[in-house]
């Protein structure tokens, strides 16, 4: 069972998950779209439910906002997300 629904967190918090070396499944590890959910340290982001949903009455199609991500992600490049992370991990270590 999930840990969430059985702590009666299901429907008031979703967890998102980043990390450096983020794949997602059926994907390469090389492949662009896997920097979407890349960060420099691993980490979990914990979004209140009722918060994403006042927002994204405001969005136009949120049901499409991964594949928007992802289409941004292959024009932007890898090697533009390597350096960002690379700064960011320099940054924040230091």
């Amino acid at each position: 069972m999930d840990l969430s629904v059985e702590l009666g967190y299901e429907g008031k918090y979703q967890l998102a998950s980043f990390h450096p070396d983020y794949c997602f499944e059926g994907s390469n590890q090389a492949d662009t779209e896997n920097y979407t959910n890349r960060s420099p340290f691993p980490m979990i982001h914990i979004i209140r439910e009722a918060s994403l949903e006042r927002v994204l009455k405001h969005y136009p199609e949120p049901e499409n906002i991964p594949t928007r991500n992802i289409e941004l992600a292959k024009e932007t490049g890898a090697e533009v997300f390597e350096k960002i992370l690379k700064d960011s991990a320099i940054f924040i270590q230091n």
